[in-house]
């Protein structure tokens, strides 16, 4: 197993090179390139691959130098074995023991580590595994990628998802430029060393267009290239080298010929066999294995799978774990537990501790998140990341719910060579040019930024220590500044926050009020969120829908579904504006996305006096590739919202486990970048406040508002304040340490008007309604009602709030109506205008407009329309009748400041009263 920097030819002997690693020397075999002593190549699974100039290649070992020997102190640490006899199964030990002085273990000694079931027994048998493996292979790790070219197949296997009986499946078949525009994609923007291409046995490929591909592949790209296409015959095997191939992939499932035949009607163990060993014969690299798992097997048939694949010379084994399928025969087993994978993995070492490389294949990472980082402490050393284009990836579907389905290539990647620095593993076939410190984007230090990113954590806290006692006359100062809409600096802002005087927190509060309606006038905008699923990858330690949390009821809405809630909150409500919530989640990625927000914009359901549509979407998701992020703004989306949760790196750190897409702190600060960029014009930042120091946060904010003005000229759109709420079978929450208090709650949300005056403020059903009457006044421009976040509890009628199907639970459950009816008692006008995104007020233009307090002199004429349109299709007797009052107010308002278009405005304010709808400035 070669490493995926360039290595230095010390040796040749026919076609084998002995290539040098810094010291550490390896094999490999030359078959296309003039190469001599002294050279520089990149090598993979044991083939050259290319070779590089010696400027090149020596830059790039200067990089990787002092990374390279310290994964492999970290790989010793983490292998290092100590076996605590005491008190322990003493045959176990004894076993143990003769696998690490490589004995042969008899049939009876490998049947009892396969029966282990004591889960201290099973970290001795998993740490030997890993010791044997850093004993033989150091720290290599393969990477390879993996291309599904087609779903199509003949056979009819009774486990696989792609079957030829399976009639709910989306077919798809990649031509032939589409796959070599992937591989060179793969190979020259990710740096694939590696690659296999698979599909079912689709017919539709002759073996001599597969040739002709490889062939092209090969010409053009240095990438060894494995091929898994099924049974293709001896003479294509034969074809297939001959074009360039040089690995098979090539699982026989079981070794049992009676289960096999079970598993795949009409076809023989025997052919099976016969199709790798010829592979074999004529110089493939063979990747084969077994499913752990299926139905009928035994603890011996596992070991006889494994005996079979090292009889075959397998130089990859992969072991993956049944996953029944629910549109196959199979459907209502049950697949295996975590351990039973591990100790399957651990096995194969024991069995074959000098030669086995090892894969934790994508079928067992999708039974467990964990999966990759405890296989690759089982003794695995391979794993595979999917390059398969994304509108066909979801669709090779072998087993349901199949991980790495949406996450672009470089999210994958940057996920793995994050897992490996950790575990002290260096990949090998992926040709990165930079040591993998560059690529993962991790900070170094907990309490300090480093220059990695825009939050420095030394610059806040050193303000807020600063400006602990501000002077009065420079917080009046700052008040003034705030009234001109200009952006707040750190210092500015932690002066706001010192400030401890009462009348100075009152001029404070009056003049958010100030800016508020100088901005925004005297209008709030009501949504509504729309809980899509709680299915989550995640296991974010305050979130009730973190994957570990049994207690709660999973469900994701299909199409029909999200149409029965729109109507409701479209036709019955009367809401015009969704904030759209999606989990992080195979099933919920961006073609669920576009999918379902494309759904929810076709509804238009009868009201009393014209018709109930959405007409604004906005989005709250988790962080997305510019490439998605493209194709989710085609939508016509309002704001894409995506909230760090906290900005302290430690908490951040600490809150969300390890090998989680979230536990990647600036993959998901730099999101907003990445949208802005995409073309998405309004962005949406937000933080949990209770999960660190409330002022930090405050300040947090403050500097991603910055970060995004000097680079895009423009703010966040709408900043979002939420308060942690209890969440069912969620323990932090009851001893989180950083609670905001309701007089706090008061300050940061004033500060946040006054730091930040041109951005909307998002207020939320979280708080109850006594605190919302509180915090309204001071700054917030957009507010939730009627609000329910049980998946599919609009349409369910059902208003009583469940934890078991709640992410955290509400504290203001009123009707719209009733809450309007307090707005308006209050003075403000509720607004449902959506006509900023159609009219092109949005970005860098609405930014302007905000600044000099311009928009508000639209929003006012629309508020004034759609609130008519509201009144007179939802508005109960009472919420009409002082409706009328306020909306008479408005006009003459209207008359005195623009009368110029006046007539125009009672023009349509005429239209609306006789049922026409959705006209708007």
């Amino acid at each position: 197993m070669c490493y995926s920097i360039p290595g230095l030819v010390k040796e040749i002997s026919g076609k084998t090179v002995t290539v040098d690693y810094f010291g550490e020397e390896k094999k490999a075999l030359n078959e296309f390139y003039d190469i001599a002593v002294g050279d520089y190549v990149n090598a993979a699974a044991g083939f050259v691959i290319k070779k590089i100039p010696a400027s090149e290649a020596e830059n790039t070992l200067q990089a990787w130098r002092e990374l390279f020997f310290e994964l492999q102190d970290i790989d010793t640490r983490l292998s290092r074995l100590y076996l605590e006899k005491k008190d322990t199964d003493k045959n176990l030990t004894y076993i143990l023991d003769k696998a690490l002085a490589t004995l042969p273990l008899k049939d009876d000694d490998l049947l009892y580590l396969a029966n282990l079931t004591n889960a201290s027994a099973h970290q001795m048998l998993f740490k030997t595994a890993n010791f044997l493996r850093q004993k033989y292979h150091k720290n290599s790790c393969c990477v390879h990628g993996i291309i599904e070219i087609s779903n199509y197949c003949c056979r009819h296997c009774s486990y696989c998802g792609i079957s030829s009986h399976n009639r709910n499946i989306r077919r798809y078949r990649m031509t032939s430029d589409e796959i070599i525009k992937t591989c060179i994609e793969a190979v020259e923007k990710y740096k694939f060393q590696a690659l296999v291409l698979q599909s079912g046995e689709d017919l539709f490929y002759s073996v001599n267009q597969l040739a002709d591909i490889i062939k092209k592949i090969k010409e053009r790209l240095p990438v060894l290239i494995c091929i898994s296409f099924g049974e293709v015959g001896l003479e294509g095997l034969e074809k297939l080298y001959a074009a360039g191939a040089r690995g098979l992939l090539m699982r026989f499932e079981t070794s049992n010929p009676y289960l096999y035949e079970k598993l795949h009607p009409g076809q023989t163990l025997r052919t099976r066999i016969n199709h790798i060993k010829k592979a074999y014969e004529l110089g493939f690299l063979v990747m084969t294995g077994g499913l752990i798992g299926i139905p009928g097997q035994t603890p011996k048939d596992i070991i006889d799978d494994i005996y079979l694949a090292k009889e075959l010379h397998a130089e990859m084994y992969s072991f993956g774990p049944f996953l029944p399928h629910p549109d196959t025969p199979l459907a209502n087993h049950k697949p295996p537990k975590e351990e039973e994978i591990l100790k399957t993995l651990a096995l194969i070492r024991i069995i074959d501790p000098e030669n086995a490389k090892i894969l934790v294949t994508t079928a067992f990472q999708t039974l467990s998140a964990s999966a990759r980082k405890k296989g690759l402490l089982a003794g695995a050393n391979s794993v595979m990341l999917n390059v398969t284009p994304l509108n066909y990836r979801k669709h090779y579907s072998i087993y349901p719910e199949k991980a790495y389905t949406t996450e672009p290539v470089i999210t994958q990647i940057n996920e793995t060579l994050s897992l490996l620095k950790s575990l002290g593993r260096a990949p090998t076939d992926l040709g990165i040019s930079q040591p993998i410190t560059a690529n993962t984007k991790k900070i170094s230090s907990a309490n300090s930024n480093n220059g990695l990113d825009f939050i420095n954590e030394d610059l806040i806290n050193s303000a807020l220590l600063s400006h602990r006692k501000p002077d009065p006359k420079k917080i009046r100062d700052i008040l003034q500044k705030s009234l001109a809409i200009q952006t707040l600096t750190l210092d500015e802002t932690a002066a706001l926050l010192g400030v401890t005087d009462k009348k100075l927190r009152e001029e404070m509060e009056q003049t958010a009020v100030a800016v508020k309606k100088k901005v925004y006038d005297n209008r709030i905008v009501t949504f509504a969120p729309l809980y899509t699923s709680n299915l989550c990858i995640n296991n974010c330690l305050y979130c009730g829908f973190r994957k570990d949390n049994a207690a709660i009821k999973r469900n994701v809405l299909g199409l029909d579904e999200i149409k029965q809630e729109t109507e409701v909150l479209a036709g019955k409500i009367g809401h015009k504006r969704l904030i759209v919530v999606y989990g992080e989640h195979p099933r919920t990625g961006i073609e669920y996305m576009t999918s379902t927000i494309k759904t929810i914009y076709e509804v238009k359901t009868k009201t009393n006096r014209g018709y109930g549509q959405i007409r604004r979407v906005n989005v709250n998701a988790p962080p997305l590739s510019v490439e998605n992020l493209k194709i989710l703004s085609k939508t016509g989306i309002g704001t894409y919202q995506v909230f760090q949760e906290t900005y302290h790196h430690k908490t951040y750190k600490a809150l969300h486990p390890e090998n989680t897409p979230k536990s990647d702190y600036q993959w998901r600060l730099y999101c907003m970048h990445r949208a802005l960029e995409a073309g998405v014009d309004d962005v949406g930042i937000g933080v949990l406040f209770g999960l660190y120091d409330w002022k930090f946060e405050v300040l947090a904010l403050l500097c991603h508002t910055q970060e995004l003005e000097q680079k895009f000229k423009i703010g966040p759109h709408t900043i979002s304040f939420p308060r942690l709420e209890p969440a069912a079978n969620t323990p932090f929450i009851q001893k989180a340490r950083y609670k905001v208090s309701d007089a706090d709650f008061e300050k940061l949300v004033t500060v946040l008007r006054l730091a930040v005056p041109y951005a909307g403020m998002i207020l939320t059903a979280r708080e109850n309604a006594g605190i919302r009457k509180k915090i309204i006044p001071l700054g917030c421009t957009q507010t939730d009602a009627s609000t329910r976040i049980g998946i599919g509890s609009y349409s369910n009628g059902l208003n009583k709030q469940d934890g078991n199907k709640q992410q955290f639970f509400l504290g203001d459950t009123r009707s719209l109506d009733e809450l309007i009816y307090e707005l308006i008692q209050a003075g403000y006008i509720t607004s449902f205008c959506t006509a900023g995104y159609r009219c092109g007020r949005t970005g860098e233009c609405i930014m302007e407009l905000l600044r000099e307090g311009k928009e508000r002199k639209f929003c006012k004429i629309n508020a004034v329309l759609t609130f008519r349109e509201w009144l007179d299709d939802f508005g109960s007797p009472r919420t009409r009748g002082r409706g009328e009052e306020i909306i008479k107010k408005e006009l003459n308002e209207i008359k005195s400041s623009f009368s110029s278009i006046y007539p125009q405005v009672t023009e349509y304010y005429e239209r609306i009263r006789r049922g026409e709808r959705d006209l708007y400035f």
